[in-house]
C-alpha cells in the first residue's frame, strides 16, 4: 500500500551519499529512506542552542 506521507525530495553531494549509505550498511538499516529519518531525528534532538526551533 502507498503511503499518503508528505515527501521531501533533497539534493546532496556525492559524499554525503556515500557517508549515508555507509551508515547505513554498518547499521543494517533496510532503506535509504529509513536512514535519512534516523539521522535527522538524531539531528534534531542534538541540534546545537544557536538554532531555534519553531513552535
Amino acid at each position: 500500500m502507498a503511503t499518503e506521507k508528505p515527501k521531501i525530495l533533497f539534493v546532496a553531494a556525492d559524499d554525503v551519499i556515500e557517508r549515508i549509505e555507509k551508515f547505513r550498511y554498518a547499521n543494517h538499516i533496510p532503506s535509504r529512506s529509513e536512514t535519512i529519518r534516523i539521522l535527522v531525528e538524531a539531528g534534531l534532538k542534538g541540534k546545537p542552542k544557536i538554532f531555534k526551533e519553531n513552535k
